[in-house]
């Protein structure tokens, strides 16, 4: 998080991209993904689920 330089934004979106990258990864090993929404965040989550979904 060193990255984000305290910007939680930004904080938001490189975790975001570590986890669809991960996900991309391990998609022909699992079955499936839970996604949850950080702090009531439902936008974030979303937008990973599309992202995948591509």
């Amino acid at each position: 998080m060193e990255k984000a330089n305290g910007d939680k934004e930004e904080a938001v979106k490189l975790v975001m991209e570590i986890a669809m990258k991960t996900m991309r990864e391990a998609s022909n090993l699992v079955a499936g993904f839970q996604v949850s929404a950080p702090f009531n965040r439902v936008g974030v989550a979303l937008d990973v689920i599309h992202a995948l979904s591509d």
